[in-house]
């Protein structure tokens, strides 16, 4: 098995799926060699649960019913005379725009 990780690691550094790091870096998560049934070769996972625990979230706090109700109340603004609000199933198209992104790793599809 060794040996077959070691081709396959050479094959992605080969094709710039992985490059070799040769500094100390902040994180390094621990690789997986898995062999694939169906061809026996090398498949290469990273176990990344370590690094999930590390990463800082940002915290979204939903409102309360009485704010949402408070801000439905609120008098129109300025000159305007219509107010629309947008739930979150109707704004999930707009998630598509992420999905282009390359600054995102969201996938809508």
């Amino acid at each position: 098995m060794l040996q077959k990780v070691k081709e396959e690691l050479q094959r992605m550094d080969g094709n710039g799926i992985i490059e070799r790091v040769t500094q100390p870096t902040d994180w390094c998560a621990p690789m997986v060699p898995v062999l694939k049934k169906s061809t026996g070769k090398a498949r290469i996972c990273v176990d990344l649960k370590r690094l999930n625990e590390a990463v800082k979230r940002e915290q979204y706090i939903l409102p309360t019913i009485d704010e949402i109700t408070e801000i439905h109340s609120m008098p129109p603004v300025g000159s305007s005379r219509y107010r629309c609000t947008q739930t979150a199933v109707s704004s999930l198209p707009s998630l598509r725009h992420l999905a282009d992104s390359t600054s995102s790793g969201y996938r809508s599809e």
